[in-house]
């Protein structure tokens, strides 16, 4: 367990979500549980999930755009006994890579000003960073590197590949480790969402480099940071056929089966069912322990990753990779494609009260695409 103590110096309230994590509501840091300007709040994280690569990010109403843009986020990382027992790729062989999207002012200072067309896309800047930095380059050897990939940007979709072809091992989703390698020449997120994948870089001559790339890219926004191999070094880590097991939730549990239709009112609000986010209302009650299906009709010409607070799910059908692959296993954020739907399959565990599901292009976030559900 971890106590997280906030001290708020800002000139205004914010709140702190970890994204992914399994906690009570009084913890989970929604858009109005605020900590005032000037105040302080206790946060109680019991970690008590799977190894997983998790972060953390403001989550105030109307303003989780702008305060996420000018930095309030970063990543959070569980460990166990099992993920280290794999022997996959540990120490400086591990590394994340938070990727972002940003424009600046002439002066040099960041530039977040959406227009009424962001509303709709959402905001994306001109500059892509690596952990901070302009299209960084990171000095490797000829071994296998763990890369923990999170999309951290506002509204981007990225699909990663590598510049000499190679194929990717992804190994873990935002909700943990996967039940087996998946062999990837590309892989697409959202915002929100994690992959943690393995390059093999022992094949890779000494000297030369390999680009991780966008082939999203518009704006120039392709080329994402350089690998450069400019060491040989032993390599004795694996990456095992079988990682975890995963046991689908069976289809005879389901209890109950909603719909939440996504559009775009003409005043540029967002709406779940033709409704706004308000935080006094709650728009689907579920029983503790129970298990449901919710499908989250787009009826919009945009793409929504749809993120639930607390629980993982499991996706029944649609979205990308629908037919197979690492977004069938555990989840707790999916892309839902334009005119189209995607139907999760999920469990309410242990913790009852309040919780948050809602979009993370963040400025759909901002103009109401979010509701509430009540475990109790």
């Amino acid at each position: 367990q971890v106590k997280l103590h906030v001290i708020n110096n800002l000139s205004f309230a914010t709140t702190t979500h970890l994204h992914g994590a399994h906690v009570a509501p009084s913890s989970d840091g929604g858009p109005v549980d605020l900590v005032p300007a000037g105040g302080t709040r206790d946060y109680v994280y019991p970690n008590n999930q799977s190894a997983r690569t998790q972060w953390y990010h403001d989550h105030v109403k109307d303003l989780t755009g702008k305060n996420v843009y000018m930095g309030l986020a970063g990543l959070y990382l569980i460990s166990d006994a099992q993920e280290q027992a794999l022997n996959l790729p540990s120490g400086g062989y591990d590394v994340p890579l938070v990727i972002q999207d940003r424009t600046f002012n002439t002066d040099g200072t960041l530039a977040y000003a959406p227009t009424s067309s962001d509303y709709r896309t959402g905001l994306m800047g001109d500059t892509l960073f690596v952990n901070g930095a302009a299209q960084p380059y990171l000095k490797v050897s000829t071994h296998k590197y763990r890369f923990r990939i999170l999309n951290g940007s506002n509204a981007r979709y990225y699909t990663f590949s590598l510049s000499n072809g190679a194929t990717m091992s992804q190994i873990a989703t935002e909700a943990g480790l996967l039940s087996k390698p998946y062999a990837q020449s590309s892989i697409t997120l959202a915002p929100a969402e994690r992959a943690d994948v393995v390059v093999d870089f022992g094949n890779v001559p000494v000297g030369t480099s390999v680009t991780l790339r966008n082939n999203s890219g518009w704006n120039g926004a392709t080329d994402i940071m350089r690998f450069d191999v400019n060491s040989s070094t032993s390599d004795t880590s694996t990456v095992p056929a079988t990682l975890r097991a995963f046991t689908p939730l069976a289809a005879s549990a389901v209890s109950v089966r909603r719909t939440f239709t996504i559009e775009q009112q003409r005043d540029g609000m967002w709406t779940f069912n033709g409704k706004t986010y308000d935080p006094a209302r709650i728009d689907a009650n579920v029983a503790l322990g129970a298990t449901e299906e919710w499908t989250f009709q787009n009826q919009s010409g945009q793409d929504h990753p749809i993120h639930m607070h607390d629980i993982n799910f499991q996706v029944v059908s649609g979205g990308y990779n629908s037919g197979s692959g690492p977004n069938l296993e555990w989840k707790e954020t999916i892309n839902v494609p334009s005119w189209s739907s995607v139907t999760v399959r999920v469990q309410f565990p242990d913790f009852t009260g309040v919780y948050m599901f809602h979009c993370h292009i963040l400025e759909h976030e901002d103009h109401m695409l979010m509701s509430q559900f009540k475990v109790g």
